[in-house]
């Protein structure tokens, strides 16, 4: 079965392109920010060697949230 990476998944486009995906086809990856800091380089690398990712789908965004 072929591993799908979504990155983003918590927001509107992530859970919708998570929504679509035949989840008896597919296994899909959807971490949180928490648990997959994508901008942090050691973090992701950790992520892909830990997991066996076929396909990554970025729908992740850094969201600048002013005061």
């Amino acid at each position: 079965m072929e591993t799908i990476l979504i990155t983003g998944a918590s927001g509107l486009l992530g859970k919708n392109i998570v929504n679509l995906i035949d989840k008896n086809k597919y296994n899909i990856l959807a971490p949180s920010s928490n648990i997959l800091n994508i901008r942090k380089y050691e973090t992701v690398n950790q992520y892909f060697d830990n997991n066996p990712i076929d396909t990554c789908i970025h729908c992740a965004a850094f969201k600048d949230v002013m005061d």
